[in-house]
């Protein structure tokens, strides 16, 4: 099953960056984001507007690579070539079908998509559904002073 006509958004940037606050207005647009989303906590008071499924993969995926988040250098080679690889895309494979499966317009936002785009443009690319992506920027220097102070 192709998911034609259906569009995945990904808010990318680095944490810190104000893609909380981006990825929380768009449901005012229509964009849905899911029910399971991260439980703010005292760092992020609001709430991370993070689909728990969506991480759960992310987080599978740096493991495959012997990675973290804060991981400076990331290789993709380890990822595409471990076992696991093949049941992580049917898992998301499953994940964005079941996203689009009443909506036409589904986002998610993860700092780990950051260095994992790769696989998901593969799985948006073998299902047929249209990318898009919002950028969030922000002064590295204020980045920093919020990183610290969280």
């Amino acid at each position: 099953m192709t998911l034609e006509k259906r569009t995945v958004v990904v808010v990318l940037g680095t944490p810190r960056s104000g893609t909380s606050a981006i990825t929380r207005m768009l449901p005012v647009f229509g964009i849905r984001l899911g029910d399971d989303l991260v439980s703010p906590n005292l760092n992020n008071p609001v709430g991370f507007w993070e689909d728990v499924p969506t991480q759960r993969i992310n987080a599978k995926l740096l493991a495959l690579a012997g990675r973290h988040l804060g991981w400076p250098v990331f290789r993709r080679e380890p990822v595409e070539s471990a076992a696991e690889y093949a049941e992580l895309l049917q898992e998301a494979r499953r994940l964005l079908r079941g996203k689009l499966a009443d909506d036409s317009v589904w986002a998610f936002k993860d700092p780990r998509a950051n260095r994992l785009l790769f696989f998901w443009q593969r799985l948006f690319a073998d299902l047929s559904c249209q990318d898009r992506y919002i950028l969030a920027l922000r002064n590295p220097a204020s980045v920093a002073r919020s990183l610290v102070i969280s």
